[in-house]
């Protein structure tokens, strides 16, 4: 085996872990949000350190695999790839800290939250992200094009959410209520854009080529 194969074989590793992390600061996040569960959002905030390390652990690990290995071809293109990815995913922790920390921000006796259209972003993310990753470690190119094709819906979620969301403040003058619920919808749709940019990452892997969302969409 060569040294770089057991190089990149540990990086999919730390890769791993680290989006281990992030899916479960993610899902936590929402959970805290709908069983209203303030400590739950603590924990959440308190992970975020730990991504942080992880995060700087394989920006290191890639600096030195590239100084000391050289990888060409698709093996430089994975190390780059990876690089992104890890970035991806921090981006992903700090949008879930973000949620957590406007959890804290609801007057949850003021206002009585309905969650299923959140609950149903945060699955069909949940969704994508776990398949963007798939689609990485498994160089499936099929998989990375549903993921891009996936997030439209997480879109018009959103953009429910805030219809929702306005209608209540209108009729209730009660905006301090619902921008948390607003924020939180804008959260979850960038952690559903991140999972799109690890799947576009997944067919440069396999392709060599770089490919863009309305490229993608035709296929």
């Amino acid at each position: 085996m060569r040294l770089l194969d057991e190089d990149l074989r540990q990086l999919r590793v730390k890769i791993s872990n680290m989006a281990q992390a992030a899916t479960r600061m993610f899902i936590d996040s929402i959970d805290a949000l709908i069983h209203k569960d303030l400590d739950l959002a603590q924990k959440v905030k308190e992970l975020d350190d730990e991504v942080d390390a992880l995060d700087n652990d394989i920006d290191e690990f890639c600096a030195n695999l590239i100084a000391l290995r050289w990888p060409l071809a698709e093996d430089l293109r994975i190390v780059l790839s990876a690089l992104k990815i890890n970035t991806f995913l921090e981006r992903i922790a700090d949008n879930a800290t973000n949620i957590a920390e406007w959890i804290g921000k609801i007057d949850f006796v003021e206002f009585k939250v309905d969650t299923n259209e959140i609950s149903n972003m945060k699955d069909k993310t949940v969704i994508m992200l776990e398949t963007a990753l798939d689609s990485f470690f498994s160089k499936d190119y099929s998989k990375a094009i549903s993921v891009i094709k996936s997030d439209d819906y997480v879109d018009k979620c959103e953009l429910s959410i805030i219809k929702e969301m306005a209608q209540i403040t209108n009729e209730q003058n009660a905006s301090i209520l619902t921008i948390p619920m607003i924020f939180i919808a804008r959260a979850i749709e960038r952690i559903a854009d991140e999972a799109t940019n690890i799947a576009e990452l997944s067919l440069y892997i396999a392709t060599g080529e770089i490919f863009k969302h309305k490229r993608i969409k035709d296929l």
